[in-house]
């Protein structure tokens, strides 16, 4: 007896650890650590409370000063480039996460 084909999804779709998806999220997550690390530093904050959708003024309690501090260190850490324009829109640590990505 034949059995119907049956489509397959795509070879990353259906397996979670397929090579190149794994190695992203595995690179996305050692970024995202390495940002918390540098908040952390900067504000002075519990690590606990660096999320992803945590925003530095409001959840983190970042003043200007410290957000200006924050960009700074996160230039040095990753050897990026942030310009101000950049910067300003830089408001979660998501938004860190995907411009390092994005830039490095």
């Amino acid at each position: 007896m034949l059995h119907p084909v049956q489509p397959r999804a795509p070879f990353c779709a259906r397996r979670v650890h397929c090579g190149h998806f794994s190695f992203r999220r595995n690179l996305i997550m050692a970024t995202f650590d390495d940002v918390k690390d540098v908040i952390v530093d900067k504000l002075g904050v519990d690590a606990d409370k660096v999320t992803p959708e945590a925003r530095f003024v409001e959840d983190l309690g970042a003043d200007s000063l410290e957000t200006v501090e924050l960009i700074m260190g996160l230039e040095d850490k990753f050897g990026v480039t942030i310009p101000d324009e950049a910067a300003e829109t830089i408001r979660t640590v998501q938004a860190a996460v995907d411009y390092i990505e994005n830039n490095q």
